[in-house]
C-alpha cells in the first residue's frame, strides 16, 4: 500500500516530472523551476541536480531530439504506463476508464487526445489534486 502522508510530502516533485518528461521546452530548464520543486534535504536532490547540470550541456534542440529518439520511437519507454502490461488489451480501456474518472473526481480536466495513463499526467494530478485528506483515496 502506498503511504499517502509520504506521496504528499513529494508533490512539488511530481510538479517538476511532469513537464520534464513531457516534450522539452525552454523553460522547463529554468533553475527557479528546479529550486521551488527540491529542498537540499529532499531524497532525490542529488540526483535531480545532476540531471539538471546534464542537460545544460545540451541545446534545446539536442534534448528535444533526445527526448524523440528515447520516448517516441523505442517501444520500450513508452510513457503510457498500462501499455507494457496489457498494450490493447481490453483490461487497458478499463483501465483507462477508471483513471479519467479518478481524474475528474479531483476536478483534473483531461487535455484533449491524452490517455490518462500518460505518465506526465499522472504526475500533473498527483501534484494538483488535493487527495490527502479524502477518504476514498487509499482504495483509489
Amino acid at each position: 500500500m502506498i503511504d499517502l502522508s509520504k506521496l504528499h510530502n513529494f508533490k512539488q516533485s511530481f510538479g517538476y516530472f511532469a513537464p520534464q518528461l513531457m516534450y522539452p521546452e525552454k523553460l522547463d530548464f529554468h533553475p527557479a523551476f528546479l529550486e521551488e520543486a527540491f529542498e537540499a534535504g529532499h531524497p532525490a536532490y542529488p540526483h535531480v541536480h545532476a540531471y539538471w547540470s546534464l542537460m545544460q550541456t545540451f541545446s534545446l534542440d539536442e534534448i528535444q531530439e533526445n527526448y524523440a529518439a528515447t520516448f517516441d520511437f523505442q517501444r520500450d519507454c513508452a510513457l503510457y504506463m498500462t501499455y507494457f502490461k496489457f498494450e490493447d488489451a481490453k483490461e487497458r480501456g478499463q483501465i483507462l476508464a477508471k483513471l479519467k474518472i479518478l481524474y475528474e473526481m479531483y476536478g483534473l480536466e483531461m487535455p484533449e487526445g491524452e490517455l490518462p495513463d500518460y505518465l506526465p499526467l499522472m504526475c500533473e494530478f498527483l501534484y494538483a489534486a488535493e487527495w490527502l485528506n479524502d477518504p476514498a483515496a487509499p482504495e483509489n
